[in-house]
């Protein structure tokens, strides 16, 4: 939490006083992650999940974009295009160049809206665990 707590810092999205809101979200936030993620693959919950997923990421996404352009704005030559700006957006890779997180996000984003839209489990790994009967054999009355 430390680590994603000072990356957290650099977006200037939450209050830096009182620390309650930094520390609390910087120790809350990746649990929500990590179980609306189990969630979704496991078909638990999945239009909740998603609907989590959505908010998170409508969010997140245009905080990576403001923080790239931030860099960007601020080099000193060091960029030559938006999508060469390279940083830690706090999502646990490491440094990652903004285009290729920016378009990760959007794909993410667009998958948690079908898991919210949808009521299909079809990709949840819950169906491998799931026995199929057979299909039921129509009966056949004699009078």
């Amino acid at each position: 939490p430390s680590v994603f707590l000072r990356l957290m810092r650099q977006y200037h999205a939450l209050p830096e006083s009182p620390a309650y809101y930094m520390n609390t979200a910087a120790v809350v936030l990746p649990w929500i992650e990590t179980v609306c993620g189990t969630a979704l693959l496991l078909g638990l919950a999945v239009r909740g999940a998603g609907i989590v997923s959505v908010i998170m990421l409508a969010f997140f996404t245009p905080m990576i974009l403001m923080r790239g352009l931030e860099l960007y704005a601020g080099g000193t030559g060091e960029f030559a295009t938006l999508c060469g700006v390279k940083f830690d957006c706090g999502c646990g890779l490491g440094e990652v160049f903004v285009c290729n997180k920016l378009a990760e996000s959007c794909g993410l984003l667009l998958a948690a809206l079908v898991a919210a839209a949808s009521r299909s489990r079809r990709f949840c790994l819950s169906r491998l665990f799931v026995r199929r009967s057979a299909p039921a054999r129509p009966r056949i009355s004699v009078s």
